[in-house]
């Protein structure tokens, strides 16, 4: 993998799936692998996790497309893919913007969506 460094900041944040990981390049050159695990947090974990302390700041996120949409549990519960949420911690941290973050958010979607297809077909 190939990450063209920016000057005087090193090496510029990309988030990419990497069998599942986010690849996300640290200042020394080596890599973070985040997430894999499958675990889905509960919206309590979730704030403690970002630093949200309001369950409507979640929610106007995601009405902005800057924070992924939750999946049910059952038919009262949601949550969130832990890997997601780190990963738009770690591009909060990185200092993307907000359409980089939309981005992001519509590529976890996608993945949501290629997982969910890739155990359905037979």
């Amino acid at each position: 993998m190939h990450l063209p460094p920016i000057a005087g900041i090193g090496y510029k944040v990309n988030l990419q799936d990497w069998y599942g990981y986010f690849v996300i390049p640290h200042h020394n050159k080596s890599y973070w692998l985040i997430g894999n695990s499958m675990n889905i947090w509960r919206l309590e974990t979730c704030k403690a996790a970002t630093g949200y302390r309001s369950t409507a700041s979640i929610y106007q996120l995601i009405k902005k497309g800057l924070w992924p949409k939750p999946v049910n549990i059952n038919g009262r519960s949601v949550g969130w893919p832990d890997a997601e949420i780190l990963a738009i911690n770690a591009a909060r941290i990185a200092g993307q913007t907000d359409d980089q973050i939309r981005e992001l958010v519509q590529s976890l979607h996608a993945k949501r969506n290629n997982l969910f297809n890739s155990l359905t077909q037979k």
